[in-house]
């Protein structure tokens, strides 16, 4: 059984059970991978985490139960695993923008979010560029923020536009021992040895935590910042093409979406370690960046 085919007998796992409990330990096992790889890989992929799409699902499927049937919203609610009223009321508004009462009404728009399949899509024949390297264990601090999923990839932006102008990337790389440029624009995330990081804290229910940090030094710090202990791995690094500041971050969640879907369903024996992905930026000349994503990871 290939990757394609693990990862579709968990998605017919879960669409079994949109009406009753499931256990992400057993979709993992179908996929024959751990809990946490599961959860990351299926993230990456669909940019949803695991429950976000069980909710999505079952709020699609409630939906079709209040328009065609004559169950009471009570029943409807108790059986897509929703005890209280007014949970299962605040998350089908949240993903129809309206109340399940009202959804019953002639000309009312509802969402409908289909199951999801995986399968090989061939777009050509585009190279990876990665290598596998050993890193001592070592410490990042900065500044975190959690994101909604609906809103990430658009506030991640202003989370660096705002750490810039509230001095928190100087802050940042002040204590790593390196100097902000003085001048703003094109090195405003550092020189070739003045780099700000960003870590991917994971996903969960409730959004994807991101962190604007550097490698900290062995000194203590004298601000008040995070501070998160990754130890010795081995981690994969996925480099892009030269790109500006503009076009990064497409380049960037390119990778990432690559990484799941291509590299890691041809390396079966690798999973992803229980530790922060990073994200680094280099200066590749005339106003132009190389970025770097690094992803820890443990074999089966």
């Amino acid at each position: 059984m290939d990757w394609f085919e693990r990862m579709n007998s968990a998605m017919d796992y879960i669409e079994d059970n949109l009406t009753g409990n499931i256990e992400l330990e057993k979709a993992a096992k179908l996929a024959c991978c751990s809990e946490y790889h599961f959860q990351r890989i299926f993230t990456l992929i669909t940019n949803l985490p695991v429950m976000e799409y069980v909710r999505r699902r079952r709020m699609s499927l409630a939906a079709v139960d209040l328009q065609q049937s004559k169950s009471k919203v009570v029943d409807i609610s108790l059986k897509y695993g929703y005890e209280s009223h007014s949970a299962f009321t605040r998350a089908f508004n949240s993903i129809h923008g309206v109340s399940p009462i009202s959804a019953r009404g002639k000309g009312v728009i509802l969402k409908s979010y289909p199951r999801i399949h995986f399968h090989l899509s061939v777009k050509g024949d585009i190279a990876m560029d990665y290598k596998i390297e050993r890193k001592k264990a070592f410490s990042i601090f900065g500044k975190s923020k959690k994101f909604r999923h609906d809103v990430v990839y658009a506030q991640i932006p202003e989370f660096w536009n705002a750490s810039t102008t509230d001095g928190t990337a100087e802050r940042i790389l002040t204590e790593a021992g390196k100097k902000l440029p003085s001048i703003y624009g094109p090195d405003i995330y550092g020189s070739d040895d003045m780099l700000l990081f960003a870590a991917n804290l994971g996903h969960d229910e409730y959004g994807m935590g991101y962190m604007i940090c550097q490698i900290k030094p062995d000194s203590d710090l004298s601000h008040d910042f995070e501070i998160i202990d990754i130890p010795e791995l081995d981690w994969i690094v996925f480099t892009t093409k030269p790109v500006t500041i503009e076009t990064a971050t497409d380049a960037v969640q390119d990778l990432w979406k690559r990484l799941g879907a291509e590299w890691f369903s041809q390396n079966p024996e690798f999973e992803y370690a229980n530790a922060p992905s990073m994200e680094l930026y280099y200066h590749a000349g005339k106003g132009l960046f190389k970025a770097e994503v690094a992803v820890p990871l443990v074999r089966k």
